[in-house]
């Protein structure tokens, strides 16, 4: 919990914890990226769509 004045809460505080929080997303998205390419391999494929199934009357 941040105890102050607003404006330092909202012009400093606030942006400060919302960059960090875009480094540290990017950085968790690189490393998983890493992670699955490692553990399955370097398979750069799209996923393919299949169509769906006629509905069961």
């Amino acid at each position: 919990m941040v105890h102050g004045r607003k404006s330092l809460v909202v012009d400093t505080v606030w942006k400060e914890f919302v960059e960090a929080h875009q480094v540290l997303a990017q950085y968790l998205d690189e490393v998983t990226d890493r992670v699955i390419r490692e553990t399955l391999g370097e398979v750069e494929t799209e996923a393919r769509e299949r169509t769906a199934l006629p509905e069961k009357a």
